[in-house]
């Protein structure tokens, strides 16, 4: 260790425990979040990227276009709030890596909030066809938040028999902008988890033109929209080929904006690494950043 204090001991241990390296792609190409550079507004993942290479991880980029594969070394693949849609070669591409036994993490904003417009997204399709996670389109109005447009996580409606939410005590969570997902628990040969969920004092709101200054504040309609709870965070894995996935409807949720807020944001990103790489022995043992507060 470089000193006694408690985020070097703890990057030891995990040297210790788990001595290999372990790679982690961010997928790049299609305006997703970036774990290298930072930025003025704070949008950038370089909290997340640094903690995880505090945990021994190798942090790469990954362009499907210009390589054509998935590399060999991935232990797991992460899709940050994508701008434009992927295309069908890349999904495929993901498709046979996850039938491989691979991993993938996919940050989804919603709709309104990228430059999608009415193209198809493969990836949101293979994601329920396969997996039976829907992303939906819808934009979670919480008001047990005091931003409607937050959507909140309270520790209680954790999931306490999955690893990522399991030892996350007392800690809610922070989901700015965020779409909801939807879970068929009945597919066949895949454990689905719905990780985190709101109260029942939120919706799935469709109406986009509410979310605007004109059009403010959003009301329910309940034709055509669905109460709370709803699930943010999903985990799901193939009992056949091992595979895992895990889906949120928001990127911001890692952004360096809240990531180190002290809250259970962190805690949830890195655990759900940990797990979709099959790194369970080093969940929940993450060294963190001091966080000061006035």
């Amino acid at each position: 260790a470089a000193s006694a204090s408690e985020s070097e001991i703890l990057k030891t241990m995990i040297r210790l425990i788990n001595p290999e390296e372990r790679v982690v792609y961010f997928l790049t190409g299609h305006g997703e979040r970036d774990p290298e550079r930072t930025n003025e507004d704070n949008t950038s993942l370089t909290r997340a990227g640094t903690t995880l290479k505090n945990k021994n991880y190798v942090v790469s980029s990954l362009s499907l276009l210009a390589e054509n594969s998935v590399p060999e070394d991935a232990d797991l693949v992460v899709i940050a709030g994508p701008q434009q849609p992927l295309s069908t070669k890349e999904v495929e591409l993901l498709r046979a890596y996850l039938n491989n036994g691979g991993a993938l993490l996919v940050m989804q904003d919603p709709l309104v909030l990228t430059d999608f417009g009415e193209t198809t997204d493969p990836l949101a399709a293979m994601l329920a066809e396969d997996w039976g996670i829907t992303i939906n389109n819808d934009f979670v109005i919480d008001l047990a938040s005091s931003d409607p447009t937050l959507g909140i996580g309270f520790a209680e409606s954790y999931d306490t028999g999955h690893p990522i939410t399991s030892q996350i005590f007392n800690l809610d969570s922070f989901f700015p902008l965020t779409r909801s997902l939807s879970l068929d628990f009945s597919k066949q040969g895949v454990q689905l988890n719905q990780l985190v969920s709101t109260t029942d004092r939120s919706w799935g709101e469709r109406d986009f033109d509410s979310l605007t200054e004109a059009g403010w504040p959003p009301s329910y309609d309940e034709t055509t929209e669905v109460l709370g709870p709803l699930a943010l965070a999903a985990a799901g894995e193939n009992l056949s080929t091992g595979g895992r996935v895990v889906v949120f409807g928001t990127s911001q949720f890692a952004s360096d904006q809240v990531f180190d807020s002290g809250y259970g944001n962190s805690d949830i990103f890195v655990n759900a690494v940990d797990w979709a790489a099959e790194q369970e022995n080093i969940t929940n043992i993450t060294p963190k950043q001091p966080v000061s507060r006035i």
